[in-house]
């Protein structure tokens, strides 16, 4: 199951939940293509630190 718990125009942090009950997290910001992670803290990291270049090519592309 995908569960959105972060969402906004640049960026989208799922939880993934797999018929064994173990979860990841996955995200996409921007053209990145979709990346997993072990934690929501180590996706959320990852969203913070590209959420604004993502913006600003959003906002700036031609």
């Amino acid at each position: 199951m995908r569960e959105v718990i972060y969402e906004n125009r640049d960026a989208t942090v799922w939880r993934v939940t797999g018929e064994d009950g173990a979860q990841h997290w996955e995200t996409k910001v921007g053209i990145q293509r979709v990346l997993p992670f072990e934690t929501e803290e180590k996706a959320m990291a990852h969203v913070s630190l590209w959420e604004g270049e993502a913006r600003h090519d959003r906002l700036h592309r031609p």
